[in-house]
């Protein structure tokens, strides 16, 4: 340098002179000079040191540091580091195989470690480097290990994925062979589970991936299960909550498939063969039953697999059907029981009535439709062991009441109430014995002797008119026309009125009624009014049905009543002091007749047809309020003698 002396390299070197002023062409001369003992990797370091266009300042390095040029590395010793697995994780790995689990070990350690911890755990000792991989698996290339200087076709022909099976595990792994190796796994369709503290990637690539107590956010977030606590062992607990959850499974899809078969086959064969009418209240029950069934499998003890479990829908379909089919037979034989047999009967002391409409027979004639229920006295009287007995003309004696604790009790209270039970399901083709079978059931929670008396009358009654039934008339005119009547505090145990009324659609009867009323009357009036104001109820009832089956009225509906009281009670507004307190029943009815939506007629004793209905009648008044409620003898059977 011009003007300057020439610096020596003692004095780069210790860095004593003013560097700012120093060019580096003339630094790098100097350092390529020999002189001073410096070699070409010193003086290149040296640059580092200096920078590109200055040296900075003096940096001591100490001796003995690896930054320092000292003396060669001397072995002083080895220190052992131990890091045991957890003690409950070889009875966790243990547990897993025993359930089928195939547990493999993937880890960055070197593969002594690794074979030493498996050997430990009781995983096995087939374990290989990451390196024994046919392929870097995420470069989709030969490794060198195996397949150097060697075709390529050679590592597409390798089976890496039986070899990724039969593998106890791998050693030395990177976070690519982790994903890599879980995804080929995935492909021979298995359901592959991991659990670690990193690798993301592979923990949401995995069916289940779990993360232990200590790993971190990335691994969690990515995880399905996240464990709160250090060790392995609620894996276990996992395992075989779902197999018992599929289990449950199992067995509802069975009982699914079983129900439906039973039910539909079963009803089907009842509903065409027998014409059996399943009642909505029946339908409701099994709903409820079924759904019953159902909360009970979703909570059923039972027993987890030994072995992996997977979804046979042949075997599940095949056990549905054959468990449906056998209930669908032995409900047939169940229902078959009840209706031919008499072991029900017998067993519980009861009489079992067929459905309603099996019961009645319908035949059709000149006149129109005769309803009967022939079969069905005679297998009452059969089972009264009533069958030769002596036939009566009525079914009470005239004039004669029944009253509580009139005799002494029953023996056979049972019988009494099976027997009455059986006559209601009889008054719907004979309203002839409404009225008898009304007063024998108000006994049923303390029938005495004469009670029963009066039930044996009836089946007499019966006898006699075994083939009588219920005749409507096919030229009937489109009217309304009802007979109420009423016997004032009939009852002498309660002194409480009967009402009763019959309803026709020109010549057929088709509605009729004989009920005892909730409240003592005060007067005769008051009685016949209430019994008015249910046989209206009825009418209008009646009238909107027709309404809705297009059937219209060409007049107002008529109600005849014997009692004048109680049909001035509809027309005077005035009120009285024995019928105010009948107010709403009086402004019902009256309502109604003032709008003329029905009228009201005044009939004769003699010609009331409700008489039967509500009082006990002489042979030849109840033989001649018979007929005119239509209920006669089969023409058939008269005609054939």
């Amino acid at each position: 340098m011009a003007g300057d002396r020439a610096i020596s390299l003692e004095e780069i070197k210790t860095q004593s002179v003013d560097l700012e002023r120093i060019p580096v062409e003339e630094v790098l001369e100097q350092l390529k000079c020999t002189r001073a003992g410096l070699t070409s990797e010193e003086g290149a370091r040296r640059l580092q040191v200096f920078g590109p266009n200055k040296l900075e300042e003096k940096k001591e390095i100490p001796e003995k540091t690896k930054d320092s040029s000292g003396e060669p590395w001397q072995l002083i010793g080895l220190l052992p580091l131990f890091d045991p697995p957890r003690h409950d994780s070889a009875e966790t790995i243990r547990m897993a195989q025993s359930l089928g689990v195939d547990v493999k070990m993937i880890t960055d350690d070197q593969l002594a470690i690794a074979k030493e911890t498996g050997r430990r755990l009781g995983m096995g000792t087939n374990r290989y480097p990451s390196s024994s991989l046919p392929f870097l698996l995420f470069l989709g290339r030969p490794s060198s290990s195996l397949f150097e200087d060697k075709d390529a076709s050679i590592a597409a022909a390798f089976p890496i994925n039986e070899f990724i099976e039969t593998a106890d595990g791998f050693a030395g792994v990177l976070p690519e062979h982790k994903y890599e190796i879980v995804k080929r796994l995935q492909e021979r369709k298995h359901i592959c589970g991991m659990t670690g503290d990193g690798d993301a990637p592979a923990l949401k690539k995995a069916d289940i991936g779990i993360a232990v107590a200590n790993a971190s956010d990335a691994a969690r977030s990515a995880s399905d299960i996240v464990l709160t606590e250090p060790g392995l062992s609620v894996i276990i607990s996992a395992v075989l909550t779902s197999r018992a959850i599929y289990q449950r499974m199992k067995n509802y899809t069975i009982y699914a498939v079983a129900a439906t078969i039973h039910i539909v086959f079963s009803f089907l064969i009842i509903a065409l063969v027998w014409k059996f009418d399943f009642a909505p209240f029946m339908v409701l029950i099994i709903a409820i039953l079924n759904d019953g069934t159902v909360m009970t499998i979703s909570r059923d003890r039972v027993k987890p697999s030994s072995q992996p479990d997977s979804w046979k829908l042949k075997e599940i379909f095949t056990t549905g059907i054959v468990l449906g089919g056998y209930l669908a037979h032995m409900t047939l034989v169940f229902f078959w029981a009840i209706r031919n047999t008499k072991f029900f009967s017998d067993m519980f002391s009861v009489i079992l009535p067929d459905s309603v409409h099996i019961n009645i027979v319908s035949q059709f004639n000149s006149d129109g439709l005769f309803l009967s229920q022939t079969q069905y006295v005679r297998d009452l009287l059969d089972k009264s062991g009533m069958v030769d007995c002596k036939a009566v003309s009525t079914p009470l004696t005239p004039k004669h009441k029944l009253q509580a604790n009139d005799s002494p009790l029953c023996s056979d209270a049972s019988l009494y109430r099976s027997l009455v039970g059986a006559l209601q399901y009889l008054t719907f083709t004979r309203p002839d014995i409404a009225f008898a079978v009304n007063q024998v059931c108000q006994y049923m929670h303390v029938p005495t002797e004469n009670h029963f008396l009066a039930v044996k009358r009836i089946l007499r009654y019966l006898k006699g008119t075994m083939h009588h039934g219920l005749q409507l008339y096919h030229d009937s005119l489109p009217s309304l026309n009802a007979f109420t009547d009423a016997d004032w505090a009939g009852c002498l145990d309660t002194r409480r009125s009967t009402s009763g009324f019959c309803l026709f659609y020109g010549r057929s009867l088709i509605s009729w009624s004989s009920k005892k009323q909730s409240t003592v009357a005060r007067s005769r009036a008051e009685a016949e009014y209430r019994a008015l104001a249910n046989a209206v109820a009825e009418v209008l009832w009646v009238k909107q049905l027709l309404a809705e089956l297009h059937l219209f009225l060409p007049s107002a509906p008529t109600v005849f009543c014997d009692n004048l009281s109680a049909i001035y009670m509809t027309l005077n507004p005035i009120q009285h002091q024995r019928t105010k307190h009948i107010e709403i029943d009086i402004h019902f009815v009256r309502e109604k007749v003032a709008s003329r939506i029905v009228t009201l007629q005044h009939v004769s004793s003699s010609f009331q047809r409700a008489d039967i209905l509500t009082k006990a009648l002489s042979a030849p008044a109840f033989c001649s309020q018979r007929s005119n409620l239509s209920v006669v003898c089969n023409p058939a059977q008269i005609a054939g003698g």
